[in-house]
């Protein structure tokens, strides 16, 4: 087993977020496959979204101290706040670790999200079906 395993990857272009890139410059992303570790990574941001969504509930049911609330509120507020659903959370992951060029950190994630909803899927859509492609193997 020597053969070499690059990465998937495509262009997408995405015209509705065309507003985030210069004038004149083709909104296209050049996204790629994600790997074992980096799924892992979007199961574990599901998680922790849906474990602090519980922890809020449970902490405005018991009346808990307004610190603790505001806290866990905080933390809910690095997916988009306490509504926010898992599979937002997901693809907020999925767009952040396969999004190469331009490179897309989590609060870019949440502004693409935001002003072209159906662009950001198409995005996240795109790099879980080359994930799901699997690497680019180069047998010699």
């Amino acid at each position: 087993m020597s053969a070499a395993v690059d990465r998937r990857t495509d262009t997408v272009v995405i015209d509705t977020l065309a507003d985030f890139f210069d004038a004149g410059e083709r909104p296209a992303f050049t996204v790629q496959n994600l790997t074992a570790a980096e799924i892992a990574r979007v199961r574990e941001a599901m998680r922790r979204n849906a474990a602090a969504r519980q922890a809020l509930l449970a902490a405005e049911r018991q009346g808990a101290a307004e610190e603790a609330v505001a806290a866990i509120k905080t933390l809910l507020a690095a997916t988009g706040g306490p509504g926010v659903p898992d599979e937002y959370a997901r693809y907020l992951s999925v767009v952040v670790q396969g999004c190469v060029d331009p490179a897309v950190d989590h609060e870019t994630a949440k502004r693409l999200a935001k002003a072209a909803p159906v662009g950001f899927e198409q995005l996240a859509l795109k790099i879980l079906e080359l994930t799901g492609l699997g690497g680019d193997i180069k047998k010699k």
